[in-house]
């Protein structure tokens, strides 16, 4: 008796660490490549190139989000699969 293949989740969600932004991953399901992903993978990569991040990635570079708060610490890298 075969045993089934595990499909893989679809869609995932994933934390961008550099970007700071959410990204949602739409995979095939026989083979686990990304086959769409939102925002795009050149979004998210001009966003962790420009710092268009929100106020606490400033916050996570060591500048204060706003004049006298403490620098934040960066966050971890997290998936989570949905």
């Amino acid at each position: 008796m075969k045993i089934p293949a595990i499909p893989y989740v679809s869609p995932s969600l994933r934390f961008d660490q550099d970007a700071r932004v959410v990204v949602v991953e739409y995979r095939n399901a026989e083979t686990g490549k990304v086959a769409r992903q939102i925002p795009s993978e050149e979004a998210v990569r001009r966003a962790a190139t420009e710092g268009a991040g929100p106020p606490a990635a400033a916050a996570a570079e060591g500048e204060a989000a706003e004049p006298g708060a403490a620098p934040a610490a960066a966050a971890p890298r997290i998936s989570i699969d949905v």
